[in-house]
C-alpha cells in the first residue's frame, strides 16, 4: 500500500530482561567482564566516527542469541545518538540512572560520558541494582558524590545548573551541596537504595573472590599486578 517499513535486525533480549529474568541477581566477574569488553570495543567504534550515543543502559544492549552465543551483546537504539564535540551542554542526554556528573549539572561532555553510563551499566550487573539508585537529580549527584568525591572544579564552574545544587563558600572557594531545604523544592529526601556504598572500595566486599573459578583466579592475580 506504499507504506514505508523499517527492517530491523532479529536480536534476544536486552540484558535489563536479562536480568529481570534472573530477579536481579548479580552476574559473576567472569560474566560481566565479556559484556564490558564488548562495550568497550563499541565505545571505540563510536569514538573513532566522532559520536555519543547518550543513552546507554541495560534496556538498549540486546543479546544476540543468549542460549547459542552467551553475553555476545550489540549495542542498540541510536535515537538520542550526536556528533562528539567537547563543546556540548544537553542535560536531556542518558537515561536518569546513568547519568554523568557532566550531564547533570548541564556541563559540556564528550564521548566521556558514555564510558560513565557503561559503568554505570557494569555496577548494575555486578550489584543486581542501580549503583546510583536516586528519585531525582539531587539525590544522583549526592549519593555520587558520597562514593567518588567532589566533581571536577572545571565541571562545577562550566556547569549551567551547578547553582542549583550547590553554593559557592567563598572563604575557602570550596562548592558545598545544598540542602533539600535549600534548594526550595519541596523535595523531602528518602534513601531507599538497596545497596549503600561508602566507597567505590565497597564494592568489592559485595562478591569476594573465593579462587573457585580458574578463570577468576587468572583475572584477579593480573588485576593485583597491575594495581
Amino acid at each position: 500500500m506504499g507504506h514505508i517499513c523499517l527492517e530491523f535486525e532479529y536480536l534476544d533480549k536486552s540484558l535489563y530482561d536479562l536480568m529481570k529474568e534472573r530477579q536481579f541477581k548479580n552476574l559473576q566477574v567472569k560474566e560481566i567482564r565479556p559484556l564490558v569488553h564488548q562495550l568497550a570495543i563499541a565505545l571505540d567504534h563510536l569514538k573513532r566516527v566522532h559520536t555519543i550515543h547518550g543513552d546507554i543502559k541495560l534496556e538498549n544492549i540486546m543479546l544476540i542469541d543468549h542460549q547459542r552465543q552467551p553475553y555476545r551483546i550489540k549495542l542498540g537504539d541510536l535515537g538520542l545518538a550526536q556528533g562528539g564535540s567537547v563543546n556540548k551542554q544537553n542535560s536531556n542526554s542518558q537515561s536518569h540512572q546513568y547519568r554523568s556528573p557532566e550531564i547533570l549539572l548541564g556541563a559540556p561532555f564528550t564521548e566521556a560520558t558514555d564510558m560513565w553510563s557503561v559503568g554505570c551499566v557494569a555496577a548494575f550487573l555486578y550489584m543486581g541494582t542501580h549503583m546510583y539508585h536516586g528519585r531525582n537529580e539531587y539525590e544522583m549527584i549526592k549519593f555520587i558524590m558520597e562514593t567518588q568525591g567532589p566533581f571536577p572544579e572545571d565541571t562545577m564552574i562550566s556547569g549551567q545548573k551547578t547553582c542549583d545544587f550547590f553554593h559557592r563558600d567563598n572563604q575557602n572557594s570550596t562548592w558545598k551541596l545544598k540542602t533539600p531545604e535549600q534548594q526550595e523544592t519541596g523535595f523531602v529526601p528518602r534513601d531507599t537504595r538497596k545497596i549503600k556504598l561508602i566507597s567505590l572500595n565497597h564494592l568489592q566486599q559485595l562478591q569476594p573472590f573465593d579462587g573457585k573459578h580458574t578463570k577468576d583466579k587468572d583475572v584477579y592475580a593480573e588485576d593485583k599486578q597491575t594495581d
